[in-house]
C-alpha cells in the first residue's frame, strides 16, 4: 500500500508541474538561462523559448520579475523550459488594438506596426544608428528633414532643396543646416 501512495503521489506531483505559472527571479544571460518562483519554489537553471534558434536566431532575455509559463515534459521542473510571457498587473499590455505590433523597452523606446495605418514608427529615446554594406534607398513622395543634415561624403543633388536654396545641376560635399549650404560644390 505504500508503494501505491508513492505512486499516486509522484503522478500529482508530475501532473501539478506540467504546467506552472511564475516570475522569473534569476537570469544567466551568458547561458541563456533563468530561474522562476512559484509558491515557495525556485526552479533550476531553464532554457527560455525564442522565437528563433537555427539559421536565424533571435536574442530577447526575459527579465527579473517577469510573469511566464513554465512547460515541464513528464512533469518533470529540472527539464522544463521557460514560455514568456504572460501581461500582469506590474507589466500590463502596451497597446489595446489587434491592428497594432508595439515593442516598449524599459528606457522608453517605442518601435510600432499600426496596420489600419499602414504607418511604422520608431520613438527612440538615444540615436538611431543604421549600416548596410550595400546602398540604402529612401522612396517616398515626400521627406522631411527636422533638424540638421551632415553630409560626410558626396552629396549628389539632383531635386534637393534646402531652406528654399535648390541644388539641382550641383554635387555638392560638407553640411546642409537650417542656416542655409555650407560646402564645396564639385
Amino acid at each position: 500500500m505504500k508503494n501505491l501512495d508513492f505512486i499516486i503521489s509522484d503522478i500529482n506531483r508530475r501532473l501539478a508541474n506540467l504546467v506552472r505559472l511564475g516570475v522569473i527571479c534569476e537570469i544567466d544571460a551568458g547561458s541563456a538561462r533563468a530561474k522562476v518562483k512559484f509558491s515557495e519554489i525556485v526552479t533550476d537553471w531553464l532554457p527560455w523559448i525564442s522565437c528563433r534558434a537555427g539559421d536565424d536566431i533571435q536574442w530577447w532575455a526575459p527579465v527579473i520579475g517577469e510573469q511566464v509559463v513554465i512547460l515541464s515534459p513528464s512533469g518533470e521542473l529540472s527539464i522544463g523550459v521557460i514560455i514568456p510571457s504572460i501581461y500582469s498587473s506590474a507589466n500590463p499590455a502596451n497597446a489595446d488594438s489587434t491592428m497594432v505590433h508595439r515593442t516598449t523597452y524599459s528606457d522608453g523606446t517605442i518601435i510600432e506596426y499600426d496596420k489600419e495605418k499602414h504607418k511604422a514608427s520608431i520613438n527612440c529615446t538615444g540615436d538611431v544608428e543604421v549600416k548596410a554594406k550595400g546602398s540604402i534607398r529612401l522612396e517616398s513622395p515626400s521627406i522631411l528633414i527636422e533638424g540638421n543634415l551632415t553630409v560626410n561624403g558626396e552629396l549628389n543633388a539632383g531635386s534637393v532643396t534646402a531652406n528654399g536654396i535648390s541644388l539641382a545641376k550641383h554635387v555638392h560635399s560638407g553640411v546642409l543646416n537650417g542656416g542655409g549650404i555650407t560646402g564645396v560644390p564639385q
